[in-house]
């Protein structure tokens, strides 16, 4: 907010009085919930808020009045209907899971969590056994 025809509030007779047009009520400012860090005394936006900590105690640029801030998360979830199916695997009724093939990185199958999870490891052990049979033929191991 500038002052009109003044540039330097310090010239200014009006500075720091309520007939001041730079002085805001603070009810009219909105600084919470906000995406960028706002000055309660002025109304200033701070942009690249993201570059602050958490939280804290800042100056402002504009007024240089203190004020403190805080950063507020919002955790969110998304959810997916599911339905019960039998694995092909261990012929169990469960949710199942997509797996990515074994022999071929863009086939899928599904299968249950347990066997999604027995599946991980077959294909970890297999990829471990790769990697020492390369490791032997090298005359590394």
């Amino acid at each position: 907010m500038e002052c009109p025809g003044v540039y330097d509030c310090v010239d200014c007779a009006l500075k720091d009085t309520l007939d001041c047009p730079r002085v805001v009520e603070e009810d009219e400012i909105d600084c919470e919930y906000t995406d960028e860090i706002v000055c309660p005394h002025c109304g200033q936006m701070h942009s690249d808020s993201w570059v602050y900590s958490d939280s804290g105690i800042y100056d402002c640029e504009e007024c240089e009045k203190p004020f403190s801030y805080e950063r507020n998360v919002s955790v969110t979830y998304s959810t997916s209907k599911e339905e019960y199916k039998i694995c092909p695997k261990c012929n169990k009724e469960e949710v199942l899971f997509k797996v990515r093939s074994q022999s071929s990185k863009t086939s899928f199958k599904e299968v249950c969590e347990s066997c999604k999870d027995k599946l991980k490891n077959e294909s970890f052990q297999e990829e471990y056994d790769c990697f020492l049979n390369i490791k032997k033929e090298k005359n590394e191991i």
